[in-house]
């Protein structure tokens, strides 16, 4: 879910879609990519323990960011986009994310597409911490690949 969130502050942050318009990707990129253009996973999810012996309200969830291109610096500056995007972003109450999962239920609408739901999950995003970067090259595709993972501490309802 963290990821659709993820796609939501990039694909709206001019800056980044300047750079690479509507290229976010989850996993990995398409077949013959349009470049520059940026790919995202979680890499890991925790949720702790709080100190009544609940579940506590925040999840912890590792992501990370890559950003592709043919030019090394172009991959860069792509990276410094998505940082100042991401990093020490916060939702509330008025930025939370509503999401509708799956199944019979209620009707709900989203770009203009109605679709059922038996689920609403509201995700409130607390904070997003930079937690490192990673240079690569791709012998086989001739492409770099500049990484940032970052830490996103978020609240499900």
């Amino acid at each position: 879910m963290i990821e659709l969130v993820v796609q939501f502050i990039l694909g709206n942050n001019s800056t980044v879609t300047d750079l690479i318009g509507d290229r976010i990707y989850p996993l990995t990129l398409p077949q013959g990519p349009t470049l520059p253009a940026v790919t995202f996973f979680g890499a890991g999810q925790r949720q702790r323990d709080s100190a009544m012996g609940e579940d506590a309200p925040f999840v912890y969830e590792r992501l990370q960011v890559s950003c592709w291109s043919t030019n090394y610096f172009e991959a860069g500056q792509v990276r410094e986009a998505c940082r100042r995007a991401m990093r020490r972003y916060m939702g509330d109450t008025e930025t939370s994310f509503i999401f509708a999962l799956g199944g019979d239920g209620f009707v709900f609408e989203i770009d203009g597409e109605v679709a059922e739901a038996n689920r609403v999950t509201t995700v409130t995003v607390e904070d997003i911490y930079v937690e490192g970067a990673a240079d690569l090259f791709e012998d086989d595709t001739g492409l770099y690949q500049r990484v940032i993972d970052f830490l996103v501490i978020y609240r499900e309802d």
